[in-house]
């Protein structure tokens, strides 16, 4: 997702970040996964790198994720494509592990 918004090998991994989420289905999951994305980008003006995602089922589907990352410089990043959001139209996560997901932008 981060690389629509940027390049992301400019983005330096100076910052760490952790992320732990649990649902009942992997859909809603990953929806929730990246719109809490999209919410630490815009809140603290940062851009992400360099994901470590742990996924665990049991009664319910658990997600921790750590991440790297930076405030944004826009002397170092172009903007490309501004992310309002994920959808839930037409997601598909197949046992391979292969996701389509429809991102707002």
């Amino acid at each position: 997702m981060f690389s629509i918004i940027t390049d992301i090998t400019k983005v330096e991994s100076k910052k760490e970040r952790e992320l732990e989420l649990e649902s009942q289905n992997l859909e809603s999951l990953l929806v929730n996964f990246l719109s809490d994305l999209i919410y630490l980008h815009e809140v603290h003006n940062e851009l992400y790198r360099d994901f470590d995602v742990m996924i665990e089922k049991r009664d319910v589907i658990r997600l921790k994720a750590f991440f790297k990352g930076e405030k944004i410089d826009l002397e170092r990043h172009d903007m490309d494509t501004a992310v309002k959001a994920v959808s839930y139209h037409e997601i598909e996560i197949d046992p391979e592990g292969d996701v389509r997901i429809i991102l707002d932008i």
